[in-house]
């Protein structure tokens, strides 16, 4: 509930739809730690960022302009909030992405593929079991080196399926 409530709120839920989503998980008391306050923050000037600029780069140079999509069924423009979310998402996927490398490279000697990706995750099929945490160490790796060059703080999990 807490990723969830987190990644609601950089992603652009209202105040009064967290609260509401907050309080229908029994987690209402998260509401007055300071965090969401200065996320809140944060999200509020970027998104304003957004709007003077007119859209905002991604991670990989493409721009994404307010004006340049509209809902084909309100008519409506983009929001900041859907402009953001395109520049968070092609940082998770830029981020995830070293895994293709690695299993081109690896994947065949340490028997392992991926079965499914997403721009946040993948699904990965280890075939031999003496083989896995080797694969594994590569991976984590890749990824968190990646991130790393990108200036983000995170951490490759793995979860057995």
């Amino acid at each position: 509930m807490l990723k969830e409530a987190i990644y609601s709120l950089c992603f652009g839920k209202s105040e009064a739809n967290l609260r509401a989503f907050l309080e229908q998980h029994a987690m209402a008391a998260l509401l007055k730690h300071p965090i969401l306050d200065e996320l809140l923050r944060h999200r509020t000037r970027w998104f304003e960022e957004i709007k003077e600029q007119g859209g905002a780069m991604d991670v990989w140079g493409v721009w994404h302009g307010l004006a340049a999509t509209k809902d084909p069924q309100t008519g409506k423009r983009r929001w900041a909030g859907s402009v953001a979310g395109t520049v968070i998402q092609s940082v998770e996927m830029e981020i995830i992405a070293p895994v293709f490398d690695v299993a081109l490279r690896h994947g065949r000697s340490d028997q392992f593929g991926i079965t499914l990706f997403r721009h946040d995750g993948a699904t990965l099929s280890f075939h031999a079991a003496e083989k896995t945490d080797r694969a594994k160490v590569k991976l984590k790796a890749a990824v968190e080196t990646r991130a790393k060059e990108l200036g983000v703080t995170t951490v490759l999990e793995f979860t057995q399926l």
